[in-house]
């Protein structure tokens, strides 16, 4: 997809842009992740996804990059959080 023009890539994200951000939505059950997972999905689908026109595996894998910053986000929560944790025993 590094290859597409402007016009392109706005019909491509036109086309997915809804569905996907219903998709992340309901999985996280938060808007902001939901826009932020979007956007960073599109921008790598962008970069480096497929060479091809089958817009069948350009949906593919734009959302498999978004299913994937989805698992990142819960294993940083989850970093984030058994830090949190382990600060306030410390502070006890």
């Amino acid at each position: 997809m590094g290859g597409l023009d402007e016009a392109a890539f706005s019909a491509f994200y036109t086309s997915h842009a809804r569905g996907l951000w219903a998709y992340v939505y309901r999985v996280t059950g938060h808007a902001s992740d939901a826009d932020d997972v979007v956007q960073e999905a599109f921008l790598r689908t962008l970069r480096a996804g497929p060479e091809t026109s089958d817009a069948v595996e350009q949906r593919r894998y734009l959302y498999r990059v978004a299913s994937n910053l989805i698992v990142d986000r819960w294993r940083q929560h989850k970093r984030d959080d058994a830090v949190e944790r382990a600060q306030t025993d410390a502070a006890r």
